[in-house]
């Protein structure tokens, strides 16, 4: 199954308002990004992928079914959620959880695996930033809160 192009904006479009409205418990200091995207983003996405009753449209992820992975240069990037069709990569999200520690480094990872996704095989990227420092716990509720870049390219940074 294919989507047509403005299936494909429709998707977007509902990507863009989901990723306004989610909320999830300010995330515990040791929680990895493999859990955090296995226990709270995963189970998200596939109830409101699910909720379009798109037959064919799949979402794979850390916790779930595995992801096509991005070569470039031959070395593989696994995006760590993925909304797919058995013959589209569509749109591919990258996690990052900024930490006290070299919170800079951990951002622009996040950027560049989502710019290397679009880039190089899916059609658009989200990488959804969470600030988990303690001077950005100003809540029990994470919130999205901004995007980082906002641009006409096929990649998109949201912040938490």
């Amino acid at each position: 199954m294919r989507l047509s192009d403005e299936q494909f904006k429709r998707l977007l479009e509902y990507t863009d308002i989901w990723i306004k409205e989610l909320e999830f418990p300010a995330v515990n200091s040791v929680w990895e990004e493999k859990k955090f995207t296995a226990e709270v983003l995963l189970p998200w996405l596939r109830e409101k992928v699910r909720q379009l009753a798109k037959p064919g449209l799949y979402v794979r992820g850390d916790g779930g079914p595995g992801v096509h992975p991005v070569v470039w240069n031959k070395i593989s990037f696994f995006p760590d959620l993925t909304v797919v069709t058995d013959e589209e990569k569509l749109v591919a999200f990258e996690v990052k959880l900024i930490r006290e520690v070299d919170p800079g480094t951990s951002l622009s990872k996040a950027i560049g695996q989502s710019i290397l996704y679009s880039s190089f095989g899916y059609k658009f990227s989200i990488a959804i930033v969470v600030d988990c420092r303690e001077s950005a716990k100003a809540a029990d509720l994470m919130k999205w809160r901004e995007k980082i870049i906002s641009t006409e390219s096929s990649a998109t940074h949201v912040f938490y």
